[in-house]
């Protein structure tokens, strides 16, 4: 194939690759959310999770960049020839070269360095590396070393959680774990655990269980969630409760109003009316999201089951 042939077919492709690698930005920028969010959904995209369209963006330029050096190296006498025209000299050339190096430096520079706002999305990946202006940590004496070794990490697993976040907070494989729970080989390490459980039947106590047996008992793993019961309730308005078929426990934080729906055969519409939760209120978002958006408690949304139950 002649050059001219061979620079229109690299121009085209990497007019298309400029192309798709703007788009995902764009949708990645302003339509899919990022950091810590209430709806988990909002970081979905035609079935792809933000960080999936993120490798995608991360393969295309890669791409981009090897059919732009292809692009340098067809045209490379003429950029030459045109410099040494404009400039009268081709060195300029390895500052050209050198302007997008220059050009990230100058932001670097400029940019406010950890930043306030970005707090609660994570740790940055530099934290490993001690500054040199913070002081090193208090060496502790054996007796006290051995206490903190002894104490168990306590950390929360509940369903709004990924398998890479349950590995980010504990430090324990996500494929190990779902490997343990006998998933898929392609099942999504980013998709939340509510939704995993609900495809693949599995329970959170189990992924809980596995955390603690993984780190050899050194993490326990708990659910803000679930209300303890460590006695039997004296006889009262929840006993009556419970006398008519509605145990306490039945109803929690996991559950949905579409689930409270199946289980108790009260219709969720007339729950968000009990409760005076907006009309518009989605059935398949689970109630600790909803009671920390709009104010309830989960007794509330039992005793309301109740009351219409009674009906």
């Amino acid at each position: 194939m002649s050059k001219p042939k061979w620079n229109y077919v690299v121009d085209v492709v990497m007019f298309g690759l400029m192309g798709a690698i703007i788009f995902i930005g764009v949708l990645m920028g302003f339509f899919l959310a990022s950091g810590p969010v209430v709806d988990e959904g909002s970081k979905y995209a035609w079935g792809l999770h933000r960080h999936q369209w993120g490798d995608i963006h991360t393969i295309l330029s890669f791409a981009f960049v090897a059919f732009f050096i292809l692009h340098l190296l067809l045209h490379w006498s003429w950029i030459k020839g045109a410099t040494k025209k404009l400039l009268r000299s081709s060195s300029v050339l390895v500052v050209i070269l050198l302007l997008p190096a220059l050009l990230i430096l100058v932001a670097w520079s400029f940019s406010e360095k950890d930043s306030s706002a970005y707090a609660e999305f994570g740790n940055r990946s530099g934290s490993k590396f001690q500054r040199a202006e913070e002081a090193p940590p208090p060496v502790l004496p054996r007796e006290e070393v051995a206490v903190e070794k002894k104490k168990v990490r306590k950390v929360e697993i509940n369903g709004r959680m990924s398998l890479a976040d349950v590995e980010k907070a504990t430090g324990i494989s996500a494929k190990k774990i779902a490997q343990e729970l006998n998933l898929p080989k392609d099942a999504s390490l980013d998709q939340n655990l509510g939704q995993m459980r609900r495809r693949y039947g599995f329970q959170l106590q189990q992924v809980r269980d596995l955390v603690s047996r993984l780190s050899g008992g050194k993490i326990e793993a708990i659910d803000s969630d679930a209300a303890p019961s460590k006695a039997q309730p004296a006889p009262s308005r929840r006993g009556k409760q419970e006398q008519g078929g509605l145990r306490q426990q039945e109803i929690n934080g996991r559950l949905t109003l579409g689930d409270i729906q199946r289980m108790t055969g009260v219709p969720a519409s007339a729950i968000i009316n009990k409760l005076n939760l907006p009309a518009n209120t989605p059935l398949n978002e689970r109630l600790g999201r909803l009671r920390k958006r709009h104010g309830f408690s989960l007794q509330q949304a039992r005793d309301a089951v109740s009351a219409l139950k009674k009906k």
